[in-house]
């Protein structure tokens, strides 16, 4: 995200806020408890912080025990308004140094629960516009006072650590704050204090150490000052540097953004990476429709086309035996007795299979709560999948239809069927004649061929050709019309997919809108 400007306002963060309100409600339940509930507390802090505007920059002064805060807090306002003493702690209650005449003071330290304020009345060599905090010890023995600096540290804007050269390095600041403020080092400073009792080259190796520690924590930009709060070493630059932040006016700004973007980032840390794409029912389709035998069903049907069209184009002689002869060997309709689509409904088994699959591979880059939850939503559409896969089949009425060629093929066989009958007749009666020595005419003669020949030539063999070409029609149009009922199961199946798995397209959608949110929260 680009540094933020003096022009920048609240709105510009509002976006980012909603995302988050939306990113915790959609985390709450999935994600650890005390994960959504500092993420939420974020949200209601960058709220009410920008309720109260942009007319005082609020900086704490925070360290351990011996540090000299309240020294140095004295020495920026000027005259001793904080308790400085050898009793440990000193700080009690957390001090408020009001610097010139701000809008809203008040609402603001109200907000922050700091009680005890100073306005001083002369110039202290600090810009108006600065709220300066004196905190209690972060190492403080009372339980109290840690959490009073727990809770002023998520507010302020911005963080002012002093530190002592011999515990510059302590654990408890480290560990307990710093690694957790990586995002905020635009907001933060470090007075490396007491340097008055070093020597030149100790001071160096201590601001040296204490830069390739902070830089280890990501928090390698934060400004470090050498001072001595007593002899007044680096005070004025350190002056200068709190002054140009209440110029700037952008601290409470970045503040919040860094507290959004560590926020987005914790959050993120417990979703994973949702599937880039919306759902694809298409693969869990060829599996169901396998489960449901389509192409088994495709098949019989292809049969059953084959059969009706054999009978419909049959000519009017082989009709009339096929009604007197009876049928001897297997039926040729064996495939449709034996295929009950009843029977032969999606398995439970392979549905459920293909489901987990799907949530499986949909949910691999997710963390194990949201892949459970996947997997859950995904196993609970297994019944309701059955029973609409079910429906589906049902509604695909597959009748062979009548094709207006069926008739004209028929009755065109017929006509060489009968030039066949004709011919073989005559030839017949004249074979008779001859047997029974009877007068016969002469036999008519087309191209020198015998006409009774040539009538029972031409017939048997163009009913003998009409009949090879008859059943090569009749495979493509079997082949088309499987294909054809293929599409219809595909296509009902497809919808009770789609209408099914529903919930489950929209658990995946949700993780990615989650994360779309976490993104504009980070900004």
């Amino acid at each position: 995200m680009g540094e933020l400007t003096k022009n920048d306002t609240g709105k510009g963060l509002a976006p980012r806020l909603h995302a988050l309100e939306r990113a915790v409600d959609s985390g709450r339940g999935m994600m650890p408890e005390d994960v959504v509930d500092r993420a939420t507390a974020v949200r209601v802090n960058a709220g009410e912080r920008l309720a109260r505007g942009d007319a005082a920059i609020v900086v704490a002064l925070a360290g351990g025990t011996g540090s000299g805060k309240s020294t140095l807090f004295n020495a920026l306002a000027g005259e001793d308004v904080a308790e400085v003493g050898v009793r440990r702690p000193t700080t009690t209650d957390p001090f408020g140094l009001v610097v010139g005449d701000i809008e809203g003071a008040d609402s603001l330290l109200d907000w922050l629960d700091v009680r005890k304020r100073f306005t001083p009345e002369n110039k202290i060599g600090l810009d108006s516009g600065l709220i300066l905090l004196d905190l209690p010890d972060h190492d403080s023995i009372r339980i109290d006072h840690k959490a009073t600096v727990d809770k002023l540290i998520r507010r302020v804007d911005v963080l002012l650590w002093v530190l002592d050269p011999q515990k510059y390095a302590q654990g408890i600041l480290h560990r307990g704050y710093l690694k957790d403020l990586r995002q905020h080092a635009e907001v933060q400073l470090v007075a490396l204090n007491k340097v008055d009792q070093l020597v030149a080259a100790e001071r160096d190796a201590c601001v040296t150490d204490l830069r390739r520690i902070l830089a280890g924590e990501g928090l390698g930009k934060v400004e470090i000052f050498p001072i001595s709060a007593t002899e007044g070493t680096g005070m004025g630059k350190l002056r200068g540097a709190l002054s140009e932040m209440a110029n700037r006016r952008t601290a409470a700004m970045q503040r919040i953004d860094g507290d959004l973007r560590k926020t987005a980032d914790d959050l993120a840390a417990h979703i994973g990476l949702p599937p880039e794409h919306a759902l694809q029912p298409d693969p869990l389709v060829d599996v169901v429709a396998a489960a449901a035998r389509v192409e088994d069903r495709a098949a019989a049907e292809a049969q059953r086309y084959a059969i009706a069209a054999r009978r419909a184009t049959r000519p009017p002689l082989l009709r009339a035996l096929a009604g007197i002869i009876p049928r001897r060997g297997p039926s040729s309709t064996f495939a449709l007795e034996d295929f009950d689509p009843d029977a032969n409904d999606p398995s439970p088994v392979a549905v459920q299979h293909a489901l987990q699959e799907l949530s499986v591979e949909y949910g691999r880059g997710l963390t194990r709560p949201w892949r459970s939850r996947l997997r859950e939503v995904a196993l609970d559409a297994s019944g309701p999948l059955q029973r609409m896969t079910s429906d589906a089949l049902s509604r695909v009425t597959a009748r062979p239809p009548r094709r207006k060629w069926w008739r004209p093929v028929s009755l065109s066989w017929g006509l060489f069927e009968l030039l066949a009958v004709i011919g073989i007749v005559w030839l017949a009666v004249l074979a008779a004649s001859t047997y029974l020595e009877l007068p016969i005419d002469d036999t008519p003669e087309v191209a020198g061929i015998s006409l009774p020949i040539g009538l029972a030539v031409v017939g048997a063999v163009g009913w003998l050709i009409f009949r090879l070409v008859r059943e090569r029609v009749i495979a493509t149009g079997a082949r088309r019309y499987a294909q054809w009922v293929r599409e219809q199961y595909h296509t009902e199946i497809a919808k009770a997919v789609k209408q099914a798995i529903s919930p489950l397209a929209l658990e995946i959608a949700s993780y990615q809108r989650l994360v779309q949110d976490l993104r504009a929260v980070v900004g």
